[in-house]
């Protein structure tokens, strides 16, 4: 299977073809602490952040999608302000064949947490139409699964551009 044919798979989906695991998903990552003192490099292992949830496609068990791994506590850009709560945060999205990642997306949480939204292609507040279904699928998966009307309140619009 290659990557097109792999997207196209999960874009056909609707959330009740996914299995959702929430917690532990030991899909991790550890930031390394380096250090230097009296000449000499010294490291040690930081932070663990890993991804809270995961969705395994459920007619294609090798089809997983993960999300929740930290990408920035805060996220600034103007269109996240237009929201009742300004805060937003953003994650990476993994999209994982047989358990290995082989695609990544970030998403980023706007009004508090309460939807998940792409970023728009840089300069303007358009969304590739292929990545705006695939960030409405995630939203429902993994988020409020109000997609639609955030995207709207965001002032998003979608194109015909290639994603990836």
């Amino acid at each position: 299977m290659d990557l097109n044919t792999y997207l196209r798979t999960i874009l056909a989906t609707n959330p009740n073809d996914w299995l959702k695991v929430d917690g532990a998903t030991f899909l991790q990552s550890v930031d390394e602490i380096t250090s230097f003192s009296g000449g000499s490099n010294h490291s040690a292992l930081g932070d663990l952040r890993e991804h809270r949830e995961i969705a395994t496609l459920k007619s294609d068990l090798s089809i997983s999608l993960a999300a929740g791994l930290k990408h920035r506590d805060k996220f600034y850009e103007p269109w996240t302000k237009g929201f009742a709560d300004p805060n937003a945060s953003s994650v990476f999205i993994d999209a994982l064949w047989n358990g290995r990642p082989v695609f990544r997306e970030i998403g980023v949480y706007v009004d508090g947490a309460r939807a998940l939204l792409p970023p728009p292609i840089p300069g303007s507040l358009e969304v590739e139409a292929d990545r705006a279904t695939f960030f409405e699928l995630v939203d429902s998966l993994f988020s409020s699964g109000q997609h639609s009307l955030y995207f709207r309140q965001a002032s998003f619009t979608t194109v015909n551009k290639p994603w990836p």
